[in-house]
């Protein structure tokens, strides 16, 4: 268990596999994030749509045949 700030940086932190409480100041903030912002703004569909295209060309690169070398 971690504390993060907004910068990415362990503020606080206990020890690994112990249980315990962890008390640290945390400030709100206020915004969107951009994942939150574009999936707002366009939905889901953008993202799935490049799954799609990108599980159909590994699917693709699969069956066809290797070329030969001349």
């Amino acid at each position: 268990t971690v504390i993060i700030d907004h910068e990415a940086r362990v503020t606080h932190a206990l020890p690994r596999h112990t249980r315990g409480v962890l008390l640290g100041e945390v400030q709100g903030r206020t915004g969107i994030t951009p994942y939150a912002w574009w999936a707002s703004r366009f939905g889901l569909w953008p993202l799935w749509v490049l799954v799609a295209t990108v599980v159909a060309g590994a699917v693709i690169a699969r069956r066809s045949p290797p070329a030969r070398a001349p």
